[in-house]
């Protein structure tokens, strides 16, 4: 087990559910004893459990202004008079998307990832085996509109000339037999299935196939030039807030590249 400084291992032990100073099999048990805290036992456990409970509303007051309909649905699957208590964010309290700050997103202003917690609970719902399909995909929905408003909105482009990038708030969905998935890069075209994109104000809009597939060929292809027949289809993506020419509103880890961009 990787080694924590003290104050690490009181934040957890304030939060985590799983690490108990009362139980010897805890995670916190093991932790303690292998970087010789001790000292830590002595910490009164009501005190604990009530700065634990204050922890969990601070944390749920965070995600569940975005995923109010995924928070209902999981409530039925498992009813508790406080959510705080529920199964699924138990879990979470404890998972490794809570703790990896990887699993957030950069801040607005730059102050680097941690502070947000909607990606942490939606990698947390979309990766759990034992929450169904329907409720992931409110999860998906919720969570596009979210990170639509948190990130600034792009400003529209206006000279096509210039290499243009899907921005960073931009969430491309695919529907396809009733399933809602965000799409990533290896996703083909399909005439049966329906797309859907989350502009920059949070709005969802339906986007025929032939909208996407030109932004998919000009992203394959590199180099290109805009004809009078694809001209409709940019300009419909760039009304809607998804096509931006600034490279500081973009995601440069998962950059969707246009125009010779490499």
């Amino acid at each position: 087990m990787e080694k924590l400084k003290k104050q690490d291992i009181l934040v957890r032990l304030s939060i985590d559910p799983q690490w108990k100073i009362d139980d010897p099999n805890s995670p916190f048990t093991e932790m303690i004893k292998q970087n010789n805290y001790e000292e830590i036992l002595n910490i009164n456990v009501d005190s604990l459990n009530a700065e634990k409970r204050g922890r969990w509303k601070q944390i749920l007051k965070m995600v569940a202004p975005i995923f109010k309909k995924t928070i209902e649905k999981l409530n039925e699957m498992n009813p508790t008079d406080e959510f705080i208590y529920n199964k699924f964010f138990q879990e979470y309290l404890s998972s490794d998307y809570l703790w990896d700050v990887n699993c957030s997103l950069e801040h607005p202003a730059g102050f680097g990832k941690g502070s947000e917690k909607g990606t942490s609970f939606y990698n947390y719902i979309v990766n759990n085996v034992d929450i169904p399909i329907y409720i992931k995909e409110l999860s998906e929905l919720e969570y596009c509109i979210f990170k639509a408003s948190y990130i600034p909105s792009n400003k529209k482009v206006y000279d096509f000339s210039k290499p243009l990038y899907l921005a960073q708030n931009v969430s491309l969905i695919k529907s396809e037999y009733g399933v809602l998935n965000i799409l990533e890069n290896n996703n083909n075209i399909n005439r049966n299935i329906e797309y859907y994109v989350v502009g920059s104000k949070g709005k969802v809009y339906r986007i025929d196939e032939s909208t996407y597939r030109v932004l998919t060929l000009l992203k394959n292809e590199g180099n290109r030039t805009i004809d009078s027949s694809e001209l409709q289809f940019f300009e419909q993506a760039n009304n809607i807030g998804i096509l931006t020419n600034d490279l500081n509103v973009i995601d440069k880890d998962l950059l969707n590249k246009f125009f010779g961009i490499k």
